[in-house]
Formats: structure tokens, C-alpha cells, sequence
């Protein structure tokens, strides 16, 4: 009986004689990726630009500061132009 070959009389096993090398390489990728996404995530979500609501643009100058709130209705016309015109000064 051959038995070089076969595995336990279930047939012929594929790893026998580097015949599954390349599965091996398969399951390595997928753990490369795998890691890679998790560690991309864990620091994309921990370095968060915006913290209480700062995102980090200091560029703004005041008056356009005041155009968004009143374009987010925080503040009435009139408080917009008397803040405006204080800003003018």
C-alpha cells in the first residue's frame, strides 16, 4: 500500500511536498492587511482634528466667524449687525 503520497487513506494531502506553499502566502497578506486597516482605524479615529468642536482652523478671521453664526441662526440681524459694527471699530 502507498502511503508516501496519501494521508490517512483520505486521499492525497496537498501540503505534503510544498503543494500548499502559496496558501501560506495568501493567509500572510490577509493578516498584513488585516493589522494594517486596524492600526489605520485605531489612529484616524484617536487623532481626531475635532475636539469640542475646534477644528483646528484658526484661519478664520472674526467677521466670518459671525457670518456663520448668524447663517446658523445663533444670533438675531440685530445682534449680527451691532457685533459687526463693534468689530469695525
Amino acid at each position: 500500500m502507498m502511503m508516501g503520497r496519501w494521508f490517512g487513506g483520505w486521499g492525497y494531502d496537498p501540503f505534503i511536498d510544498g503543494g500548499g506553499w502559496w496558501m501560506m502566502g495568501i493567509g500572510m497578506l490577509f493578516n498584513i492587511l488585516f493589522w494594517g486597516a486596524l492600526i489605520y482605524l485605531a489612529i484616524r479615529f484617536l487623532n481626531k482634528s475635532s475636539v469640542n468642536g475646534f477644528d483646528g482652523n484658526q484661519s478664520e478671521n472674526p467677521e466670518e466667524i459671525l457670518r456663520k453664526r448668524y447663517a446658523r441662526s445663533e444670533i438675531t440681524r440685530e445682534e449680527y449687525q451691532q457685533m459687526l459694527a463693534d468689530l469695525k471699530k
